[in-house]
């Protein structure tokens, strides 16, 4: 896909701010060895990134950018130092786990090799990725938690990469504009199910 085809969410200074400021807190709370599940949580990152306050904000961002794309309130974010359970942004029903790279229309969306033995219970059912510096982020696509576990490659010799890596070719993303319909779907596929339930059990 042409990175001119992505949808772009250009950040206020406000939520910029906001952000780092959160990055500033979880390296401090990373850091702090009275706090056991922020050690734990620290211990499975790579690149030193819980020490990176940038990279730390940068991941909220992107987070704040797909809610302003979705029409999500960002204050429904976690704005604690508490680490989630997998999901990044509840739309609907569906639990979003929201990816960011700073490289320009990045070719891989991973999942990182620290945390492999973590996917199958993390709570989520959709991957977003996102990419690019702030203030502008572009969207650049979705793929469910099934449909990464079926295509994804393990990492061997590619630079950038740690090998071992699980990841999936950007090309298999969904176009974000996509999104919508599919989280839109499910709610009304959960209702219908709902009200099936209730007309059998007679409620």
């Amino acid at each position: 896909m042409d990175w001119k085809q992505h949808h772009s969410v250009t950040l206020p200074s406000d939520i910029i701010e906001r952000c780092l400021e959160h990055g500033q807190l979880m390296a401090e709370k990373f850091a702090d060895p009275k706090d056991i599940w922020n050690v734990m949580s620290a211990a499975l990152s790579s690149h030193s990134a819980e020490k990176n306050v940038i990279l730390l904000g940068r991941s909220k961002m992107a987070e704040c950018a797909f809610c302003l794309w979705a029409g999500i309130d960002i204050d429904n974010l976690n704005w604690t130092a508490i680490p989630d359970n997998g999901t990044d942004v509840l739309w609907q029903s569906m639990r979003i786990d929201v990816k960011h790279s700073s490289h320009d229309n990045p070719r891989y969306c991973i999942w990182p090799v620290n945390k492999t033995f973590l996917f199958v219970d993390k709570k989520f059912d959709i991957i977003v990725q996102l990419f690019g510096i702030e203030p502008t982020l572009m969207l650049q696509g979705w793929i469910t938690k099934t449909e990464f576990r079926r295509w994804r490659k393990i990492a061997e010799g590619i630079r950038g990469i740690r090998d071992g890596t699980r990841y999936v070719y950007t090309e298999r993303l969904e176009p974000i504009e996509t999104l919508t319909q599919f989280v839109i779907g499910q709610a009304v596929d959960e209702l219908s199910l709902l009200h099936k339930s209730h007309l059998i059990s007679g409620e």
